[in-house]
C-alpha cells in the first residue's frame, strides 16, 4: 500500500504556502518602499547639498573677484599717486636746474665783470 498526502493535506499545505508567499511580496513591497523613500531622501539630500556648494562657491567667487577689484583699485591709485609724484619731483629737479644755471650765469658774470676791471686801476684812481 502506497500511503501519500490526502487532498485536503495538500490543499492546506499550498494554502499555507500561499499565505507565505503572500506575507513575503507584501514585506517585499514595503521594504522597497522604504528604500525608495530612503533613495529619495538621500538624492534630496544630495542635490541640497550640491545647491549649498554651488552657492557657496558663487559667493566666494563674488567676494573673491570683489577683493581683486578692490587691490587693483588701490594698486592703480596708488600707481597714479607715484607717477604724480615722479612728475613733481622732475618738476622740482628742472625748476632747481633752471635755479642753478641762473645763479651760475650770475657768478660768472660777476666773475668776467672783476676781471675786466683792474683792481688796482679803481684804488689809484680815487687819489
Amino acid at each position: 500500500m502506497i500511503s501519500g498526502y490526502s487532498p485536503a493535506e495538500v490543499r492546506d499545505y499550498l494554502d499555507e504556502l500561499a499565505r507565505e508567499i503572500d506575507l513575503l511580496q507584501a514585506k517585499v513591497r514595503e521594504l522597497q518602499e522604504k528604500l525608495d523613500d530612503r533613495e529619495e531622501r538621500i538624492k534630496h539630500q544630495h542635490e541640497e547639498i550640491l545647491e549649498n556648494a554651488q552657492k557657496g562657491a558663487a559667493q566666494l567667487i563674488a567676494e573673491t573677484e570683489k577683493r581683486a577689484a578692490e587691490i587693483v583699485s588701490a594698486t592703480e591709485d596708488k600707481r597714479k599717486k607715484t607717477e604724480a609724484t615722479i612728475e613733481s619731483l622732475k618738476h622740482q629737479r628742472d625748476m632747481l636746474r633752471r635755479s642753478i644755471q641762473r645763479a651760475l650765469a650770475l657768478q660768472k658774470d660777476a666773475l668776467e665783470m672783476l676781471d675786466s676791471h683792474d683792481p688796482q686801476e679803481k684804488f689809484f684812481s680815487k687819489e
